[in-house]
Parts: structure tokens; sequence; C-alpha cells
């Protein structure tokens, strides 16, 4: 069960300067205790081509496929696919070390590359100690 949905657009496209705009967050940050699930969802105006986040507390930023499953088992692919423009990300149990800034990274073609947007994930409470 997913505790909590972001969805973040990307506005427009000005056709001459080749530059994306991006909607805040709604809403512009989660909170969600440590142990709960939470799933971001970046929303493009059109289809996607590849899909990354950076997650606080994580070294490597996460590239997600549809119906694949990631290399780390508390992250998976969530939302409708590529082709409607959603990029999300479903955390399983996430961890202290995941408060912080989250990043979505789409690319949409070969000449819109490494557009994203940013939601504050916020830890409102912590485990106790030996859970």
């Amino acid at each position: 069960m997913k505790e909590h949905v972001v969805i973040l657009f990307a506005e427009s496209i000005d056709a001459e300067s080749r530059n994306v705009s991006l909607v805040q967050p709604t809403p512009e940050f989660v909170e969600v205790e440590e142990g709960k699930n939470v799933s971001i969802v970046c929303k493009a105006i059109s289809p996607i081509t590849s899909c990354r986040f950076v997650v606080p507390g994580e070294l490597d930023e996460i590239k997600l496929i549809p119906n694949e499953t990631s290399s780390n088992k508390n992250f998976e692919y969530y939302g409708s696919g590529f082709e409607t423009g959603e990029c999300g990300i479903a955390i399983n149990f996430i961890k202290k070390e995941n408060n912080g800034k989250a990043s979505c990274i789409v690319d949409l073609n070969e000449h819109l590359k490494n557009i994203g947007a940013d939601v504050q994930i916020t830890i409102t409470k912590e485990l106790p100690v030996g859970k």
C-alpha cells in the first residue's frame, strides 16, 4: 500500500528556446513516517525515453523502467508508463537517510534531456531503535 503520491508536471515547451517550464509539485513536499511506503510521480507533457531518480541517502541515481525490477528492491517504477510521460518511483520502507530533496530526471527525446523536478521528503517519525 502506497502512503502518498506526489505529481510534478512539466508545464510547457517554448519552441524557440527549447526550455521546459516546470510547475512546483503539489504538494511541494511529502511528509512520511520512517518505515512506510511512498510514491512520487513526475508527469511530463509528452512521452519520455528515460527515467531516473536521485534519492537522498542513496549513493547512485536510480534508473527506472516500467515492468522491470530495480537492482535495489526498495525502489520500483511507479506510474502508467513512459508513453504517458510518467516517471515515478515507489520507495518501499523509507529510511531516515531518505530525508531531503529527491529529484526525478527525464529525457523526452534526443534533444530534450536531463529535465528535472524536485520534491522535498521529510521523515516525520523515526522507528524505535531495534525495529
